[in-house]
């Protein structure tokens, strides 16, 4: 990991209750409560949808014989964004929110497609495994 994303995310704690703080301050301590506990089922909720999505959208790419990398890719995305909104900090709450916009989803899971260090092998299996013919004798 980079010294910078390292440094973020040690900063990230800070930022989250430096801005929940102010906006206690503003609309109160149960409000805020109640925005978080709802932000947080929304996260939940998403992950289970996106889940069950993804596993559905894998089976009928898999069955048609195409390999389902965008769609994999897309639903990480989604599940990360879900996770995001589970965290409690408005900060965590907004990027979440961003990376479930679709727009912005499709992109980032095309951009982690075509990175060189990601591999996709779009051969699907055919052909039966290999059998390797011999003789056994077991000795006591």
């Amino acid at each position: 990991m980079s010294r910078g994303l390292l440094t973020l995310l040690a900063l990230l704690p800070f930022v989250e209750v430096a801005l929940l703080a102010r906006v206690v301050a503003s609309i109160g301590f149960i409000n805020t409560l109640v925005y978080l506990l709802l932000v947080a089922l929304l996260g939940v909720s998403l992950i289970k949808k996106t889940g069950m999505r993804a596993l559905m959208n894998t089976q009928q790419a898999l069955q048609r014989g195409e390999v389902p990398a965008q769609e994999v890719a897309a639903s990480g995305i989604a599940v990360l964004g879900g996770i995001l909104l589970v965290i409690p900090g408005l900060l965590t709450d907004a990027l979440g929110l961003l990376i479930l916009w679709p727009p912005i989803r499709q992109r980032l899971a095309r951009f982690l497609l075509e990175r060189p260090n990601v591999v996709v092998n779009s051969k699907a299996r055919t052909k039966e495994p290999d059998v390797l013919e011999g003789e056994f004798r077991r000795e006591d």
